[in-house]
């Protein structure tokens, strides 16, 4: 899975890295699963951008509004359009 932020900022990265968590546990999956769902992440300005390897569910997009919720923010935006991803690996 591809995680990046806005000008690469530590803090950024931890939040992604908390939503995450949250998300997994909210979901009842292991990382290996949601690696297997979830091309990328990306925190832009405080929006999420989820980037799914195939259509997501509702359920599966409520638990990120909700684990992003957690994290101080409101705004999640799902695709499945991977070949514009600018993401890097880290």
């Amino acid at each position: 899975m591809l995680i990046s932020n806005y000008e690469n900022d530590s803090w950024r990265s931890k939040r992604i890295e908390k939503c995450m968590r949250l998300w997994i546990a909210i979901m009842g999956v292991s990382r290996v699963q949601a690696s297997q769902l979830i091309y990328s992440l990306h925190d832009y300005k405080g929006d999420l951008h989820v980037l799914w390897l195939h259509e997501p569910t509702e359920r599966q997009k409520m638990a990120f509004a909700e684990a992003w919720g957690e994290c101080g923010e409101s705004i999640v935006r799902h695709s499945t359009d991977t070949s514009t991803a600018p993401y890097v690996e880290v």
